[in-house]
Parts: structure tokens; C-alpha cells; sequence
């Protein structure tokens, strides 16, 4: 039998300037809880982030970066090159292809990206 498992909430800190606190804090009133919060950190510090960033391989990251910018995959192989196939990218974001440093450095360029993320 399957199983929910809830989640617990994730405090999020988020920098607003005061004009726009005062807007949020008028129009929302009652139905916004906000906290103001002494110390911060960047997202990229966070143990979340490194987690997700540790388990994120080339291929998810093809995948995220390819439909956060609304491309195909045939889109992306007739960028690559005549001699690539939509099968390409479907295999290199399974982890079926290795990405190789050219490859990735031409993904970097049209996912406007990292070449890290890619090796």
C-alpha cells in the first residue's frame, strides 16, 4: 500500500526591500506571515543545494537546463551539429552516452550554461 509522506515546511529567507514590504504587508495583510531574519545564507550554501547539486549527473542536467530554456531535443542536436540525432540527446540526458568536453563545451554555448554542468 502506498505510503504520503509529508514533507516538513522549509524556512526560505528572501531579501525584499521596504517599499516593497509595505506593498506585500497592504495588500496581503493577515495571510502573509513574514519574519524578519538576522542572518542569511546563500541558497548555493545551503545543505539543500549542495545535496540536490550532488545528485544532479550531466544528463539531468542537459534535461533541466534543455526544457528550462523550452528547447527539444531534436532542437538541441540540429544546434550540435548535421550529424547528431534527437536519439543523442535523449541518450546522453539517460546517462546511456557519455558527454565528452567538446560535447559539452557546444551545450554550454547553446543552453547559455556552464560546462561544468555538462561533465
Amino acid at each position: 500500500m502506498p505510503v504520503a509522506e509529508k514533507t516538513p515546511p522549509t524556512d526560505v529567507t528572501i531579501r525584499i526591500p521596504r517599499s516593497l514590504l509595505a506593498e506585500i504587508k497592504e495588500r496581503y495583510g493577515k495571510r502573509v506571515h513574514l519574519v524578519e531574519a538576522e542572518e542569511s545564507i546563500s541558497i548555493h550554501e545551503s545543505s539543500w543545494f549542495k545535496r540536490v547539486e550532488a545528485e544532479l549527473t550531466p544528463g539531468n542536467a542537459l534535461r533541466a537546463y534543455r526544457e528550462n530554456r523550452g528547447l527539444s531535443r531534436a532542437e538541441i542536436a540540429s544546434r550540435i551539429g548535421p550529424a547528431a540525432r534527437k536519439t543523442h540527446v535523449a541518450d546522453m540526458e539517460a546517462g546511456r552516452r557519455s558527454i565528452s568536453k567538446e560535447m559539452a563545451k557546444k551545450l554550454a554555448r547553446i543552453l547559455k550554461a556552464p560546462v561544468e554542468r555538462f561533465l
